[in-house]
């Protein structure tokens, strides 16, 4: 609830979308620099999405299930 909360200088708008799977996303991760997504989803794929421009820069498939977790190391160099 937003009751009693300070909106002093919020705007409300359509956030951005990131569009590109096939089926729903069942996981996120957010890379420790904060410029990049990466979703899992039910389509057996994991994508990795630009914060920057909302993109997709790279898709990983080839899992035969669906992706249930990602992860993305400390130094942001493999996703797991």
């Amino acid at each position: 609830s937003l009751r009693g909360a300070n909106m002093d200088g919020v705007e409300l708008g359509q956030l951005p979308m990131l569009l590109g799977h096939r089926k729903d996303v069942s996981t996120l991760c957010l890379t420790i620099d904060g410029k990049f997504l990466v979703s899992g989803s039910n389509d057996n794929t994991i994508r990795v999405w630009s914060l920057a421009n909302g993109e997709c820069v790279r898709e990983l498939s080839g899992h035969k299930h669906h992706v249930r977790g990602v992860c993305v190391t400390a130094d942001g160099k493999y996703v797991v």
